[in-house]
């Protein structure tokens, strides 16, 4: 239930947000195309941003013993296009580098293609 709320307020809100364009073109091709890559963007743009989150989420909750290496960019060809992102390389208790956010999440150490897309 709560999903398919979510997707009403989104799509209401990208509605709001192309309508004139639509008015403007008068054809639905054109439109269909705009409204597509501009959507592809924006799920681009919401996967990178809750990944920056869940990763600052890690770094409020970081275990004992650990700390923050560097915040490094890591770049990913997803289902919607390639998106890059910041997360934290963290130092373990060990001395070992970490990027916890991309173990936790299921992507390979190096791997440019998400485990989505391939």
């Amino acid at each position: 239930m709560a999903d398919s709320i979510i997707m009403e307020r989104v799509a209401d809100a990208a509605a709001e947000c192309f309508c004139a364009e639509l008015v403007k073109t008068e054809d639905i091709g054109a439109f269909e195309a705009l409204v597509a890559a501009a959507m592809r963007k924006i799920a681009a743009g919401v996967l990178r941003r809750c990944i920056e989150r869940f990763d600052a989420e890690l770094v409020g909750n970081m275990p004992r013993g650990w700390s923050v290496h560097e915040r490094a960019v890591r770049t990913l060809v997803t289902l919607v296009g390639e998106i890059a992102f910041v997360r934290t390389v963290f130092r373990d208790e060990f001395g070992r580098r970490r990027a916890l956010a991309d173990e936790l999440l299921g992507m390979p150490p190096r791997a440019r293609v998400s485990p989505g897309r391939s």
